[in-house]
């Protein structure tokens, strides 16, 4: 209706511009006036605009190259087509040609016209023509590159729509879902797994996708035609232009294999870790046995020689003390007997240094206490260096694996700071905790860096430190270079129920011996 009443006011309109009156009056039996005409004609221009998807008006307004040309060629064609029949027309008019030759002007200029009309068609079709085949052809090849890699690789590649259906599935989905292609694509999850809580699993990861926009990594454990099967899945949604969210792009790799070989290699990592701790519990426990027997042989041997050599040694002194006695007054023999006296002695004091050094007896029977303050004065009289102890008040007694260990460690760092410290003071302290006995042992020396305290491998330090972890304590060494270094030593007052221990008959034999 809109492009009659466009045609039919159209002839009024073409007759005022060129003054023909029978077509003013061809559409009604009286002149139609100009401006009914071109209202006509702007309102059925509007019914056509009205209507944008109609089928006449969708190719005008669509963006093909069918669009392009009618907007681009229609309007300019019908203008210029106008223009020229009035300039022939005021041409004839002012006797610049025959009237007759008008028609042949017209008919001329607008076969012309139309040539160039169509040649430029021609010319923007097949640009278009040309842009499209490029195109195609990369397409092309891109949709080939897709398809190689889609189809070789060993990874399942897979696209879902927004309800979650698939709508591409590679070589290697088809294989890991086992089904036919036409089971795959066009059906959701709960149509391809015959396990409902495996289609629940993969159906939470693409929902998370859709409703967050952003790429999920998941693991999943998914029970297939072939077996239970363990997927690294990357989901990421796949987009158009203006960024809402059509569906989602996987890729799926099956990691069964691995998860198995990370699995046993736990597992025997545990294996080896349970191996390696139960050595090193051997290991200390033999430490300990080692420790434990060094010293019951230190005992013995300071027993026998108390016992033995100390009996004969005493007998010695006083069958040599009759013996001198008796003996004539002579210079000569003066002078001997003093010599045996002096040996004698001697060698009694070097076998009570032995003895004492072997078990020292003030440990024995007097205590710990007792025993670190005579170790600290022998050995500040043996090393020059000045040393003071700083011991409880009230009286304390320890298991004899504790003291013993207590005493030898307290040995051992002192002997560190006459060798290596070169300090001028040491100090000795033993605190009584509830439930722990503390010894610490520092000086004023050249110290160590933390690196060094760390790599410091001596075997003073390192039998310190075997010792107090098989007695379920521990060493800490605390040094600042320039500032001296103090060892602390934290042991339990009650020994392990795994030790040796030294009988109470035996201790109290060797307070009676001593």
């Amino acid at each position: 209706s809109a492009l009659a009443a466009a045609g039919l006011m159209g002839i009024p309109v073409i007759g005022y511009l060129y003054r023909a009156g029978g077509l003013v009056q061809m559409v009604s039996s009286s002149a139609v006036p100009l401006p009914e005409a071109i209202l006509f004609i702007v309102l059925a221009i509007g019914l056509l605009c009205a209507r944008p998807r109609h089928r006449l008006m969708r190719l005008w307004n669509s963006n093909t190259p069918g669009g392009h040309l009618l907007r681009d060629l229609l309007p300019k064609s019908l203008l210029l087509l106008v223009l020229l029949d009035l300039l022939v027309e005021g041409g004839a008019r002012r006797g610049i040609y025959a009237q007759e030759n008008v028609s042949s002007l017209v008919v001329l200029l607008t076969t012309v016209w139309l040539t160039v009309l169509f040649w430029r068609a021609a010319s923007l079709l097949n640009r278009e023509y040309d842009v499209r085949r490029k195109g195609e052809a990369a397409l092309s090849e891109t949709s080939a590159l897709l398809h190689a890699v889609s189809d070789n690789t060993p990874d399942a590649i897979f696209v879902k729509d927004r309800t979650g259906r698939i709508i591409f599935a590679n070589p290697a989905t088809v294989s890991l879902l086992g089904k036919p292609v036409d089971q795959i694509v066009g059906h959701t999850s709960n149509e391809i797994y015959s396990d409902p809580a495996d289609a629940q699993i993969v159906e939470s990861s693409d929902r998370s996708v859709m409703e967050t926009g952003k790429v999920v990594i998941v693991e999943e454990t998914i029970r297939f035609p072939s077996g239970q099967r363990t997927i690294y899945s990357t989901k990421a949604p796949w987009t158009d232009e203006k960024g809402k969210i059509l569906g989602l792009v996987g890729i799926s790799v099956d990691i069964t294999e691995r998860k198995r070989m990370e699995d046993a290699l736990k597992e025997h990592e545990t294996q080896l870790e349970e191996l390696v701790a139960t050595r090193t519990a051997e290991v200390s426990e033999l430490i300990g046995h080692l420790e434990t027997t060094r010293e019951e042989e230190k005992r013995k041997i300071a027993r026998e020689l108390h016992d033995d050599l100390g009996s004969a040694l005493t007998a010695l002194n006083m069958h040599l003390a009759i013996l001198f006695q008796q003996m004539p007054e002579d210079p000569r023999l003066n002078d001997r007997s003093s010599q045996v006296k002096a040996l004698l002695s001697t060698v009694t004091q070097t076998t009570r240094r032995i003895q004492a050094s072997l078990r020292p007896d003030k440990l024995d029977i007097f205590g710990i206490k007792t025993a670190i303050a005579e170790q600290v004065l022998e050995f500040e009289d043996y090393t020059g260096i000045s040393c003071s102890a700083s011991l409880p008040d009230e009286d304390v007694a320890y298991a004899p694996q504790i003291e013993i260990a207590l005493f030898r460690m307290a040995q051992e760092a002192l002997n560190n700071v006459a060798r290596h410290a070169k300090a001028s003071h040491a100090d000795v302290v033993l605190d009584d905790n509830d439930d722990c006995v503390t010894l610490t042992v520092r000086d004023n020396g050249i110290g160590m860096s933390a690196t060094q305290a760390v790599q410091t491998a001596t075997h003073g330090l390192r039998g310190m430190r075997e010792r107090a972890g098989y007695l379920g304590g521990d060493v800490q060494i605390v040094s600042t270079p320039g500032k001296g270094t103090k060892i602390i030593i934290t042991l339990p007052k009650h020994a392990r129920e795994n030790t040796v221990s030294t009988p109470e008959c035996d201790r109290e034999e060797e307070k009676r011996l001593a």
